[in-house]
């Protein structure tokens, strides 16, 4: 539990975390000044930004470009002469075989 609270704080005080705290303050107390033209636009935007930021909706939109990928056992003997990592790090499937994860 403490590594994921770590990895949440870390990700709240970088830039975006800091801008999208930044939209929901100024959300809420727009609606507590009772403005709700301002503080329903606000809203808008802080739920825009955070379904953009989402990772699950950024997995399903670029799962079609995924699959035609094919799959690649990294313990191969095969030899590559360049390989492209277009997201961070490892992870395992479910069958427990390395693969790259996001």
């Amino acid at each position: 539990m403490l590594p994921l609270i770590q990895k949440t704080l870390a990700m709240l005080i970088m830039p975006l975390g800091l801008l999208w705290l930044l939209l929901l303050g100024m959300a809420l107390w727009s609606w507590r000044l009772r403005r709700p033209g301002f503080a329903s636009l606000l809203s808008l935007v802080w739920v825009l930004f955070t379904l953009a930021g989402n990772p699950w909706i950024g997995q399903r939109l670029t799962a079609h470009v995924e699959r035609t990928i094919l799959a690649t056992n990294p313990e191969s003997t095969r030899v590559f002469d360049a390989i492209f990592v277009l997201g961070g790090g490892t992870d395992l499937s479910p069958q427990g075989q390395p693969q790259m994860g996001m």
